[in-house]
């Protein structure tokens, strides 16, 4: 049987083809790429072999291949299994979801790094997505594409979404923080358990699920200090009490300003009770959020200037760092292994300068016993 698999030309064209026999037909087939002398070299490195191999099997080889969706599935099952945050699982299945909808499902071997592009053309034009969400949305995706490199899927020899040309990044508006009034007006305007949640964000800096994830037994008052070890998924209205707080660190200690406990009112005894009390929340965590939020604006009359919720911790670390607590201090409470992410936040950090060492003194020179009385009413 002939096996001779040669790389040609179609007239017109500037794509690469294929051309071998397959059960005594002739059959040309394109591989997508380019008519380069580093094209052709990779062809027949790469290609050509599989190919090969794969007539031996008595295997059309551009014609069999799993579908994109077999991959993508390989792609969630591993995040389960390597143990990836809940978080991350979440996302990945969103961005399959994702490019199913765009691309449709075929066999992985027939899609092209021009289609990638149009897909990422669509998200950017009609959906208004940041070059950051289409990252997400593109990881699980270019993920699929490794796996079937890696299981040697005949016919895909290059991840088409990693070659794709992505739009030019735009340089971020930093989100503004609030002040310190700002802040004490959004808490007094706040009912019930919003109210706690934002006394707990804006004077820890934690993470809104951390937040969430907090237990009367994680609560060490005398010392000051909130024991992080779980979070609420507030993407979710399921929980998982398993999930790590981030990827550094499963646990730690956050230092947090005396000031709070009197601000929180009472507190649950029981040690697994949480803290902000979630029975009535019958929407994913991040709805109930930004709801309250937008009402908590509303009735402080401040401008949300495009601040999200995210801005409590960017203004606990702005208004921290403005009033010289000790950035060692503000990474450890932000959940930050180092001062990298501060640093490039706020820019270069002066450590002999800092010195405020409690959170406590920052916040109650500033806040005069009438106010904090106001709050805690």
């Amino acid at each position: 049987m002939n096996y001779n698999v040669t790389i040609v030309k179609k007239p017109g064209s500037n794509r690469l083809y294929t051309s071998y026999q397959f059960n005594g037909k002739p059959v040309v087939r394109s591989t997508g790429l380019p008519d380069t002398s580093v094209n052709r070299a990779h062809i027949n490195k790469f290609i050509i072999p599989k190919y090969i191999a794969a007539l031996v099997e008595g295997r059309d080889p551009t014609a069999v291949a799993r579908k994109l969706s077999y991959y993508l599935d390989k792609v969630l099952e591993n995040s389960k299994n390597r143990g990836k945050s809940y978080s991350t699982q979440a996302t990945y299945a969103s961005g399959a979801k994702k490019a199913l909808e765009l691309l449709g499902d075929r066999p992985i071997n027939t899609y092209k790094t021009c289609e990638i592009e149009k897909m990422i053309d669509s998200m950017v034009s009609k959906r208004k997505n940041s070059q950051k969400t289409i990252s997400t949305y593109l990881a699980p995706l270019s993920l699929a594409f490794d796996e079937a490199i890696k299981n040697e899927e005949v016919g895909v020899d290059r991840n088409p979404v990693t070659l794709a040309t992505r739009p030019k990044r735009e340089k971020e508006e930093k989100m503004k923080p609030f002040t310190l009034a700002e802040v004490m007006n959004m808490i007094h305007a706040a009912p019930g358990e919003f109210k706690k949640f934002l006394i707990l964000a804006f004077f820890t800096g934690i993470r809104h699920g951390e937040v969430l994830g907090i237990q009367r037994g994680d609560l060490d008052i005398e010392n000051n200090i909130i024991s992080i070890n779980k979070q609420f998924n507030i993407t979710y209205s399921q929980e998982n009490a398993k999930l790590k707080t981030h990827k550094n660190k499963s646990q730690y200690d956050s230092k947090v300003p005396s000031i709070i406990w009197g601000l929180l009112g009472e507190l649950p005894t029981v040690p697994n009770a949480n803290v902000i009390d979630r029975t009535n929340m019958k929407k994913a965590k991040r709805d109930w959020i930004r709801e309250e939020w937008g009402k908590a604006l509303f009735e402080a009359g401040i401008k949300a200037e495009g601040r999200t919720p995210y801005v409590t911790r960017h203004t606990f670390v702005s208004i921290a760092l403005s009033t010289k607590v000790n950035p060692l201090l503000v990474t450890n409470n932000t959940g930050h292994t180092d001062l990298k992410m501060i640093e490039k936040a706020y820019g270069t950090l002066d450590l002999q300068k800092e010195d405020f060492e409690d959170l406590s003194d920052m916040i109650q020179k500033q806040i005069s016993a009438q106010d904090a009385g106001k709050l805690a009413s």
